[in-house]
């Protein structure tokens, strides 16, 4: 019968189009995999440091967005085990990659990651993007990077000092323990004159590493200040246990920049909540990812600051929180 042939020509076709589509399946979804939108994280210092910093607190807000890390996202991790000079290389190598968006942590990274790419979306947390030269206004920062600001402007810079010469007003001498990347604010002027208007002589030592601390430690016990203030920066973050341990150890008050140091031993820290200010890096990631163009995203700046003072750290010190410190602090450890 002619039929047959017929039939079985169409019973071919149709065994080897679902035969070529079964062929087919893994690998279009291993490229559906490959074509999840990948968020990337440059950090100047290690992981555990990040994690605890702030890499766990905007992955976590992005899950909460409604990002789910293997479904609808993938992450790509770069971290400078605290070798600030890697990251140049780092930054080339996600570049290469063709991430979609970077996230950055501190100056450092951001300038590294800027010099790398001109395009791929940058959204950096902490770093004074419009001092640094990196954005045009914070309303409307141009180019491919833009992040929520840990700084605040130099009143920010004032009131630590201010803060400082409460618990401890026979201090003159203040040295700030910073790092070489940190351009904004806290070396203005206005925060020299500040300073001087409470009487005090402030100089500054640059901590990059653990090599540099070891110098710095050195220093400050051969001459020492009366106090010190630590900048809330990568290396110092990751390095706190030694400093507060130092700064116990050689009984020199200090102010810190975030309440991670209070909470580690520190006498007072004032600033910012660092879990706020990463958390809202995922809120542009999160729009990045759906569209938005990173400069025309507005840098959102911190408005809201927090007081933690450390009665323990201040005993061990013979230091006696006025009053009036006390009544103002967010939160007292006993």
């Amino acid at each position: 019968m002619s039929t047959t042939p017929e039939i079985g020509r169409r019973h071919f076709i149709a065994v080897a189009s679902a035969a070529a589509c079964a062929a087919l399946a893994l690998p279009l979804a291993a490229q559906a995999q490959n074509k999840l939108p990948v968020v990337a994280f440059l950090h100047p210092q290690h992981s555990t440091v990040s994690d605890v910093e702030a890499g766990s607190s905007w992955r976590q807000r992005l899950r909460e967005l409604g990002w789910e890390e293997g479904k609808t996202l993938r992450f790509e991790n770069a971290y400078a085990e605290g070798r600030e000079d890697r990251l140049k290389s780092l930054a080339a190598m996600l570049v290469e990659k063709k991430v979609d968006v970077i996230v950055t942590a501190g100056s450092s990274a951001t300038r590294a990651a800027t010099q790398a790419s001109g395009t791929i979306p940058i959204v950096a947390i902490g770093p004074s993007l419009v001092a640094m030269g990196l954005a045009g206004s914070m309303a409307r920062p141009g180019g491919n990077v833009t992040g929520p600001s840990f700084d605040a402007g130099p009143g920010l810079s004032a009131k630590r000092l201010e803060l400082l010469k409460l618990a401890v007003p026979a201090a003159k001498r203040i040295v700030f323990m910073r790092n070489t990347g940190l351009t904004a604010g806290v070396a203005a002027e206005q925060t020299v004159a500040a300073a001087r208007g409470l009487g005090l002589e402030l100089s500054a030592i640059m901590v990059d590493s653990p090599a540099d601390l070891d110098v710095a430690m050195a220093a400050l016990s051969r001459d020492r200040p009366d106090a010190i203030w630590f900048a809330d920066t990568p290396a110092n973050i990751s390095l706190r246990t030694r400093i507060v341990e130092f700064a116990a150890r050689e009984r020199l008050p200090a102010v810190y920049g975030i309440a991670l140091f209070a909470e580690s031993g520190g006498l007072m820290s004032y600033g910012i909540n660092f879990a706020e200010r990463s958390r809202a890096a995922a809120l542009y990631v999160d729009k990045i990812l759906r569209g938005a163009k990173a400069g025309e995203l507005p840098i959102d700046q911190a408005t809201t600051f927090e007081l933690v003072l450390n009665l323990k750290a201040a005993r061990a010190l013979g230091l006696v929180f006025p009053q009036a410190l006390l009544l103002s602090a967010d939160r007292v450890i006993e």
